[in-house]
């Protein structure tokens, strides 16, 4: 669902990561576009939620 629906998409190195907010952490999933499908690299939940999530976005 995170990939599908995200609450943000960033740009990290030569990657995307759609991640949203889930309880008191973070879902993140970083992911590479190839023509029209998304490929899952990996995905983790993490609760450093201010280490990652970005108040003003870089969104595609």
């Amino acid at each position: 669902m995170v990939l599908m629906n995200p609450q943000q998409v960033m740009v990290e190195d030569d990657v995307l990561v759609a991640q949203s907010k889930r309880g008191e952490g973070l879902l993140r999933v970083i992911f590479v576009e190839i023509g029209n499908t998304k490929r899952i690299l990996t995905l983790y939940w993490t609760n450093q939620v201010n280490r990652y999530w970005q108040e003003e976005t870089n969104e595609r």
